[in-house]
């Protein structure tokens, strides 16, 4: 059977049980008539050919060629930024992503990164939407996109430069289902930002003590000085740019364009890599790159210390210089800086209810280039919530500490967090309060949502603590904010001047609906197709403040009822939990939506 017209080029002779076709541009084989019968391969490089370009011999009678030579021009009518942008998608998803379709029919993307990447996998989610969650037992993140506008949309953009052989496979399923053609990437140069891309995804950049010592640099073998350069040698680290993956082709593209060296590792898989002493130039000319093409990973913090490393190497000598000298001093602090493993400029993450995407290509707000032209995305943000994590980032001068502020955004969780299972510890030598939050592991997503929107006034990761109730050991995570002028009015509100935990008079006005969020997902309880709140820890005089608010702000149907003598709950209505669902419920982590008897 013959079609017309020509969807598919063959560029060489064919053998198959009913049909020699020669090269002729105008033939299509019924895809669905011949499917158990015909293949089309994607490369030439394929065990089962000896001469794919020239001859048919030993080739499976079930196979024919698609011709290499014919191009689809893929038209971009986008701004360079956006091409390299799409270019460093591609090699993203060469390196840590996969195209997926289900039996059903149900196609799909997800990439897989380290948790400290967050920042990387927020600039895709921002275009295409999708959701970001964090693999279990891993420490990683998960993107996933499976809505069809966008992944059509990210299809289109990444179509012709996927050059993974197994991605290409896989992409073309998915053509296939949408009746897409797939384009055939053209020839890697250095301009492309594809190779960023697949270096956030493979690559790595690290100091290591060095096992050949200094003798082959060009730099500094003008200054061997006997047992003094013995020593040096031995407290030297080595910079090492190397990059792992298991397809050969795409590994060599590096050494091609960069130089280096390929090394074969441990199961089966190819490694690039470059070094400071035999690569310096190949280093520099790798950075220059790096500017050019910027990555997006925690890996892009390291590139721009590189330029530190060269100065305190080679013009301050700081690997040689006295223990106690202020040389020696900043090379120490530069490496405690440059081992760092938490990417301390990532955004909190960015909730459903904190962000509104629209569809503009924009880059990531802080992102470091020279190059690119002003930021152009229109997505709309809660104020406050692109700020910085401050993990990591040690001590602040008071001078900073009082340019921190709290959004509205972010008061309101604070507020809703001491009426529940947070407090705000003020010592007695100490100037300024903080903030301190634990929940039990099994509510480990609530405890992260929470933390990942304050990230920002922390300066360290959730930590485990360990208890002990009812004779069983039980294991908890807590974390804490810094000392911050910012939560003195908190402190005020909240505490009387016996240190105890208090309903302020203005509660009305400050239990705003993500602060009644927080104390629902903290103390609340499902009880009888209601809702049970325990606030044990209050007078009476204050859970009547508390239940007037709900009853005249949010006209909510509640009670009061005695748990323990003089320890009292409230208790609202199965009437009033449909309007407090729609109240509350956007504000809400997944794992505690049982307690509002809702499903997401």
């Amino acid at each position: 059977q013959i079609k017309w017209p020509l969807n598919l080029y063959l560029a060489h002779p064919t053998i198959s049980e009913e049909f020699v076709l020669c090269s002729i541009g105008t033939l299509f084989l019924s895809y669905k008539s011949y499917t158990d019968k015909v293949k089309i391969l994607g490369i030439y490089v394929n065990s089962q050919v000896t001469n794919p370009l020239y001859s048919v011999v030993g080739t499976s009678e079930a196979i024919r060629w698609v011709n290499k030579s014919v191009r689809f021009i893929h038209n971009l009518s986008n701004s360079d930024r956006d091409l390299n942008f799409k270019q460093w998608l591609a090699g993203l998803i060469d390196g840590d992503g996969c195209f997926l379709l289900s039996k059903k029919g149900y196609a799909s993307l997800e990439i897989t990164m380290d948790i400290r990447d967050e920042r990387a996998l927020q600039a895709v989610k921002r275009v295409y939407g999708g959701s970001i969650k964090l693999r279990s037992n891993a420490n990683a993140l998960r993107y996933r996109l499976h809505h069809k506008e966008g992944l059509l949309n990210l299809i289109n953009d990444v179509n012709g430069q996927i050059r993974n052989s197994n991605r290409m496979t896989q992409l073309n399923k998915i053509c296939l289902k949408y009746n897409l053609i797939l384009i055939w990437p053209e020839k890697l140069t250095k301009d492309n930002g594809w190779l960023s891309g697949f270096f956030d995804a493979c690559g790595n950049i690290q100091l290591s003590p060095s096992s050949d010592g200094l003798s082959n640099s060009p730099v500094l073998n003008k200054k061997q000085k006997g047992a003094d350069f013995a020593t040096a040698v031995e407290n030297r680290s080595q910079l090492v740019i190397s990059l792992v993956h298991k397809e050969y082709n795409l590994v060599i593209s590096y050494k091609d364009l960069f130089g280096g060296n390929i090394n074969i590792v441990s199961n089966g898989q190819y490694e690039w890599s470059i070094s400071y002493l035999k690569d310096r130039d190949q280093i520099l000319n790798f950075l220059e790159f790096v500017k050019k093409y910027t990555l997006r990973s925690h890996l892009q913090k390291r590139f721009f210390l590189i330029p530190k490393f060269f100065e305190l190497v080679e013009q301050l000598d700081a690997y040689q210089a006295p223990k106690n000298s202020m040389i020696s001093k900043s090379w120490v602090i530069f490496n405690n800086k440059f081992q760092r493993r938490i990417h301390t400029n990532s955004g909190p993450f960015n909730q459903d209810n904190a962000l509104i995407k629209l569809s503009s290509l924009g880059r990531e707000e802080g992102e470091a280039s020279s190059n690119l032209s002003p930021l152009s995305s229109e997505k709309v943000t809660v104020w406050g919530s692109s700020m910085g994590s401050g993990v990591g980032s040690g001590r602040l001068t008071k001078q900073v500490l009082e340019m921190y502020k709290l959004s509205n955004f972010q008061y309101s969780i604070v507020v809703g967090l001491v009426l529940s299972d947070g407090y705000i510890n003020l010592d007695q030598k100490a100037k300024n309060p903080r903030l301190c939050f634990k929940q039990s592991l099994d509510k480990f997503p609530y405890l992260w949502n929470v933390f990942c929107m304050l990230s920002p006034f922390c300066k360290s990761l959730p930590q485990l603590t360990l208890g002990k109730r009812n004779h069983t050991i039980t294991f908890a995570l807590y974390f804490f904010t810094r000392s911050l002028p910012c939560l003195k009015e908190i402190h005020q509100l909240f505490y009387s001047a016996e240190r105890q935990k208090i309903i302020p008079e203005n509660i009305y006005h400050i239990l705003t609906p993500m602060a009644l969020a927080q104390v629902i997902m903290g103390d609340g309880q499902k009880k009888d197709r209601g809702l049970g709140l325990c606030t044990d820890s209050y007078t009476l005089p204050d859970v009547v403040r508390l239940m007037n608010v709900l009853i005249i702000r949010y006209n909510l149907i509640g009670t009061i009822r005695e748990n323990r003598p003089g320890q009292y709950r409230i208790y609202i209505s199965q009437k009033s939990m449909y309007n407090l669902r729609k109240i509350v419920s956007p504000y809400f982590v997944d794992s505690m939506l049982y307690k509002i008897n809702s499903v997401k």
